[in-house]
């Protein structure tokens, strides 16, 4: 392969490192997995701008969201989209728009909060593995409302720790419907 080829291999590949580490925070926040939003992170990796006015440790962070989230909603559900990487060697800033729902059971019913806002991260490349080092976070826009009827009907709910099916499950050879 020519010079050019492994530019684009290594330029994809860091595109997957980072969305994977995207993917993994959402992952670990709607299921209230300190460790999985701590995956994200470099060990000294830092949130800015969330609201308390100093950097907040990844790791911190990690534990009080779960534990906020868990006691203040009976589901999440974060998504992160329009991803834009700009990388420069082993250092990339990245853009990634985020919509958060959250459920909200209280004694007036249901209420669904939903959060418009952008992750802007400093990603970093250390021993082989692109984490984040440094979060920003902020809001294009929030809405609450309130929300008639049942958020379940007949389908099984979602675990909000590790029995949910995707750290329980795994895969099947093809055509083995009975594992």
């Amino acid at each position: 392969m020519g010079r050019h080829t492994d530019e684009v291999i290594e330029e994809l590949a860091a595109r997957a490192a980072i969305e994977d580490a995207l993917h993994t925070y959402c992952r670990g926040i709607d299921r209230l997995d300190p460790d999985a939003v701590a995956a994200a992170f470099h060990p000294d990796g830092v949130l800015v701008d969330y609201g308390s006015g100093d950097p907040v440790p990844a790791a911190q962070f990690a534990g009080y969201a779960c534990k906020k989230l868990g006691q203040a909603y009976t589901a999440t559900q974060h998504r992160v989209t329009n991803i834009k990487v700009e990388r420069d060697g082993d250092t990339a800033l990245v853009e990634s728009y985020v919509l958060a729902y959250h459920v909200e059971d209280d004694d007036d019913g249901h209420a669904l909060h939903t959060f418009a806002g952008r992750y802007i991260d400093t990603f970093t490349r250390r021993d082989d593995r692109w984490r984040i080092a440094r979060r920003v976070l902020r809001v294009d826009w929030t809405r609450r409302d309130p929300w008639e009827g049942s958020m379940r009907g007949s389908y099984v709910p979602s675990g909000r720790d590790r029995t949910d099916p995707v750290y329980t499950e795994r895969p099947t050879p093809p055509g083995d419907v009975n594992a």
